[in-house]
């Protein structure tokens, strides 16, 4: 002991051993800071010390205790022996933990079917009610557009609303996408002529000053999906991104490669030895923040103002994602933004 600034390991228990996971002989004459490098971020030495000097005793709240060699949840309780010695007792209750932050988690996904389960009611019982009310709109453009002709006026407003009602009618079918129990269809699709089309769909519906581009893409990205599928993926993404640019001046950019050979990827799905495609969307917007990173792909969930977004277009994707079997994810893109990654198993390619 430096007159309280470490302290010498005297005497260990059995039980203190098998929680250090270490043999006694290892303990024994050893410094506290060099068998437990990871005290003084927990605060426990300033405990140590203060009852050290004061002599009164003190319980210190669980903590988590980690270093290079182990991790592990503790609760320590420290007095002083006449003999001026310190004596620590300590418990591990990683156990506890775990099994609290694993009760937690499963109460996450419980919510979150929950919500689908919701929605999906939500979705079936507006679409119904919803079409009818398109049909009537549909009919009447499609009629005023075949009797008039294609120069005069007119003709062009019932082909835009005749667009807009196609638009109507295909945001109701993604609503009723989330309520779908059946798998999706096992023949399979190449993800890189769809990523193209949606590209140039991208670009024809941005201003100028925004930059839509994907690097070189592989042959083939050949993916168990409906094309129908990959489509909402991709135009999600894209449309997701090219809004956090806002109206300035800025870029979204698509990766895809196949098959992904990147470990920092594939440990998000380190425990499927599939071969997996990934698609990347990054932008140069604000990024996204720790906070909204955890409900981004959230019903409803929005940063956006009401009139630009509808809450659904991530969780669409992570709702397609996750029926494929794959992964989905935001992080920091190495530019700056946003980056938003998509796994999905690679399917059998002629």
């Amino acid at each position: 002991m430096d007159e309280g600034k470490d302290f010498v390991f005297k005497d260990i228990n059995p039980a203190g051993t098998s929680i250090g996971k270490m043999p006694r002989e290892a303990y024994i004459g050893r410094r506290l800071t060099e068998v437990y490098p990871g005290v003084r971020e927990t605060g426990l030495l300033e405990v140590l010390q203060r009852v050290w000097k004061t002599g009164v005793p003190e319980k210190f709240a669980v903590t988590r205790y980690r270093d290079e060699r182990i991790e592990l949840w503790v609760e320590n309780y420290v007095t002083r022996l006449p003999s001026g010695e310190n004596l620590t007792v300590f418990e591990d209750l990683t156990a506890r933990k775990q099994t609290e932050a694993e009760k937690a988690q499963l109460l996450k996904q419980i919510h979150r079917v929950q919500k689908m389960e919701a929605l999906a009611a939500l979705a079936a019982g507006i679409a119904h009610d919803f079409n009818n009310l398109l049909m009537p709109i549909l009919g009447y453009a499609q009629m005023g557009a075949r009797r008039s002709a294609s120069e005069e006026p007119h003709h062009r407003y019932f082909m835009r609303i005749l667009d807009a009602s196609r638009r109507a009618k295909d945001l109701v079918g993604q609503i009723l996408l989330l309520s779908r129990d059946n798998p999706s269809a096992e023949k399979g699709a190449d993800l890189v002529p769809i990523l193209k089309e949606c590209v140039k769909l991208l670009r024809a519906g941005v201003p100028e000053f925004l930059e839509i581009s994907y690097e070189k893409l592989p042959q083939t990205a050949p993916v168990p999906a409906d094309p129908v599928e990959l489509h909402q993926i991709v135009m999600n993404l894209g449309v997701n991104a090219y809004q956090a640019v806002g109206k300035k001046s800025g870029w979204v950019r698509f990766q895809l490669e196949c098959p992904c050979e990147t470990a920092h990827f594939l440990r998000k799905v380190s425990d499927a030895p599939t071969p997996w495609v990934r698609l990347s969307v990054l932008d140069s917007g604000p990024g996204v923040s720790p906070e909204v990173r955890e409900k981004i792909f959230e019903p409803y969930f929005s940063t956006k103002k009401p009139e630009e977004g509808t809450g659904l277009g991530l969780f669409i994707v992570s709702g397609v994602v996750q029926r494929l079997g794959g992964a989905v994810w935001v992080e920091d893109a190495p530019q700056g933004g946003a980056a938003f990654h998509v796994l999905l198993p690679m399917a059998p390619w002629p």
